[in-house]
């Protein structure tokens, strides 16, 4: 009875010792990779949510442009510029450049009027090609002080400072100050001719480049305004002659109508 007792120990002792080894070999063994991915699959959307909150920015107000300290309540009906206060804004109107003035009735009539110089009309300029002459031009280069010399006569032809007037009253005053002195020479547009004439011949008679650039200047304005003459003459001419072609060919067309 003894040696069955201490044999049944023993079988025990055995049987652990292999459970243990077996739960050694099972620990060892790899582990399996899906089962790894799963795993990281499952813990991925909770990082994801955590970053995503920590991430969010609340929006920045729109600070006062006049002081750049408290947010801009309020707008600027003229330029949108936010301020804060009532403080800020009367800073800010105080600064604030003044609105552009309407146009009084007199400019607007001024632009209306100009507008209409600048549209084409059917009169031609006389005096239109010279604008691209090339020999007008040349000279210009070759005489620098030609046009500041042009400019002196054309303002001899203008009336003086104190024959122009701005108003009706101005006006009056300066022909009764005229008739109380009737041996002083009183503007017209005749006498503005007749110095801007002494004018030009006085600048011819110049010295060096001066006079020889005027001199130049009018032969080239006499033989370009002659030629210019001429073209249209010739152009003219073309001109009436298509018209008695035309009208001789509808003459034509009359006649062998009737037949």
């Amino acid at each position: 009875m003894e040696e069955g007792a201490s044999t049944q120990p023993a079988t025990a002792s055995s049987s652990a010792t292999n459970d243990a080894q077996a739960t050694t070999n099972t620990s060892d063994l790899p582990v399996d990779s899906a089962d790894a991915t799963t795993t990281d699959n499952a813990a991925a959307p909770t990082a994801d949510v955590t970053d995503t909150d920590d991430t969010t920015e609340p929006l920045q107000p729109i600070m006062c442009g006049i002081c750049n300290e408290q947010p801009g309540k309020y707008k600027c009906t003229r330029c949108k510029l936010p301020f804060c206060s009532v403080a800020c804004n009367k800073i800010h109107k105080e600064n604030h450049p003044p609105d552009p003035e309407p146009p009084t009735p007199a400019e607007a009539n001024a632009s209306n009027t100009t507008a209409a110089d600048a549209q084409p009309s059917g009169l031609k300029n006389p005096f239109g090609f010279l604008d691209d002459s090339q020999h007008l031009r040349y000279l210009f280069k070759r005489y620098p002080n030609l046009p500041r010399q042009l400019l002196a006569i054309v303002a001899e032809t203008d009336p003086p400072a104190e024959a122009q007037h701005s108003t009706i009253k101005e006006a009056l005053l300066a022909k009764a100050a005229a008739a109380s002195q009737p041996k002083k020479e009183q503007w017209n547009h005749d006498v503005g001719i007749r110095k801007g004439k002494e004018a030009l011949r006085k600048a011819r008679k110049a010295d060096g480049d001066l006079g020889e650039g005027i001199r130049e200047y009018t032969e080239l304005i006499v033989h370009l305004t002659s030629e210019d003459a001429r073209n249209r003459e010739a152009d003219e001419l073309l001109r009436q002659e298509a018209k008695q072609r035309d009208a001789e060919l509808i003459r034509k067309l009359i006649e062998e109508e009737k037949r």
